[in-house]
C-alpha cells in the first residue's frame, strides 16, 4: 500500500478489517484461480488499479508510528480514565 501498489489478498483472519474490497484492495478466496483472476483484473482495469493504489496509500498513511502511538495512548488513557494524548513534537534548535 505505502509503495503505491494495488493490494490483492485473501479474505481470511483479520485482513478484512483493514482491506475494503474494491476500495483499497481486492479480497479473494484463498485459491490460485481466484488470485490469478484478481491479478488479471487489476492489470486490465486501469481505473480500478488507480483507485486501489490511491485509496491504499491513504489507508497506509493511517498506520504511521505516530498514529499507532496516539491510538495506544488513547486506549490506555480511556481504560484508566486519563487524558494521555501525546505531546506535540518540539522543534530542535539548530547549531549554527
Amino acid at each position: 500500500m505505502s509503495n503505491g501498489l494495488p493490494v490483492i489478498t485473501t479474505d481470511v483472519a483479520g485482513i478484512p478489517s483493514l482491506i475494503r474490497h474494491e476500495v483499497n484492495g481486492l479480497l479473494v478466496e484463498p485459491t490460485a484461480v481466484a488470485l490469478a483472476s484478481a491479478i488479471h483484473r487489476v492489470m486490465d482495469d486501469g481505473p480500478l488499479r488507480r483507485g486501489l493504489i490511491a485509496h491504499g496509500y491513504e489507508t497506509a498513511r493511517t498506520f504511521t508510528l505516530e498514529a499507532q502511538v496516539a491510538r495506544l495512548m488513547q486506549a490506555v488513557g480511556g481504560a484508566l480514565g486519563l487524558d494521555l494524548r501525546a505531546p506535540a513534537p518540539t522543534a530542535v534548535a539548530s547549531r549554527s
